[in-house]
């Protein structure tokens, strides 16, 4: 297993860029592909995993968190000077899946907290990050950072997060669940403050770790990390 690291803006997260200060250079993305990821899955569900997952789990197809997951994206294009703050994107709702408890519920869960990423970067709207993510410092941090960014009159277009299929790991960790999946980011276009010079940043593929609870009737993210 590689180094952990907590998810949040000190470890830049998504397509940051490094800064120093608030008044800062360009943040710089470090994210990391985990290749090893897959084969985690073999060797941690192997250790004793007393609910590994039956053919007839009703764990939710691939397709149903990822593939056909609503598109809630902005336009690729980027904004002009004059329009420093792209709008559009509705906050996702809290879909069935996600609302079970168990295993099926957790993978459900952590697709849609994964959605809720994409609208606050997009948006800077972040309470539905925070409502779900008490306790979790790289939840807290991320929702600080995507703050900041609109707060000074900067926006973020495009880089949408979707979980890579087959490489998702659910295992039982009490109280609750660890989740890890491998994450496509899309390209994007950022500007981390206004009139600062706008950015293109590349696709990417990177690698979260999660940790879910119950918090009485809905999951709640314990913790959220980058993999490196």
């Amino acid at each position: 297993m590689g180094l952990v690291l907590p998810y949040g803006v000190e470890h830049c997260p998504r397509w940051a860029r490094h800064q120093k200060g608030l008044g800062v250079s360009i943040r710089r993305c470090v994210a990391a592909t985990i290749a090893a990821a897959v084969a985690a899955t073999g060797a941690m569900s192997g250790c004793g995993d007393d609910e590994a997952e039956p053919a007839d789990s009703g764990l939710p197809a691939e397709s149903e968190l990822t593939e056909s997951a609503p598109e809630i994206s902005p336009s690729t294009a980027g904004p002009t000077p004059t329009d420093p703050t792209p709008s559009g994107p509705q906050e996702p709702p809290l879909p069935a899946a996600a609302k079970a408890p168990g295993k099926a519920g957790a993978k459900a869960f952590v697709a849609y907290y994964i959605e809720l990423l994409n609208y606050a970067s997009w948006t800077g709207d972040t309470d539905a990050i925070r409502t779900y993510g008490k306790g979790c410092r790289g939840c807290r941090a991320d929702a600080g950072f995507f703050e900041g960014i609109y707060q000074r009159g900067g926006w973020i277009k495009g880089g949408r997060w979707t979980p890579v299929p087959g490489s998702w790991i659910v295992l039982p960790r009490h109280p609750g669940y660890f989740v890890g999946v491998n994450i496509d980011s899309a390209k994007a276009r950022q500007r981390v403050r206004k009139r600062a010079q706008v950015e293109r940043v590349l696709r990417e593929r990177l690698h979260r770790d999660f940790h879910l609870v119950r918090d009485g009737s809905h999951w709640n993210v314990t913790y959220m990390e980058a993999e490196l």
